[in-house]
């Protein structure tokens, strides 16, 4: 049989400290889930202080872990959040 997937997969919530003084930084995320075609990657993405989204290149398999950030170039507010992908390359 086939499936159709057209569905987003869901994503959890994502956890780091409010602040630091130095990288790396610990980002932990669950609730990761597709449940018609499966979770494929969860991939990490950063907004820097003046520039808009990027996807930093780590990624993970699983619906619950962590990953670390140590790419702080200047100072200010770093935002961070999770992109769950699933097997049909719908993104969350």
């Amino acid at each position: 049989s086939i499936t159709y997937d057209v569905t987003a997969p869901t994503i959890g919530a994502l956890t780091g400290p409010s602040s630091a003084s130095q990288g790396p930084v610990t980002l932990s995320y669950t609730g990761a889930a597709d449940t018609t075609s499966g979770l494929k990657n969860v991939h990490l993405w950063v907004r820097k202080p003046g520039s808009g989204w990027v996807d930093t290149g780590q990624l993970s398999t699983t619906a619950s872990g962590s990953f670390s950030y140590n790419d702080f170039t200047t100072g200010g507010s770093y935002n961070f959040a999770v992109q769950a992908e699933d097997k049909a390359t719908n993104t969350s």
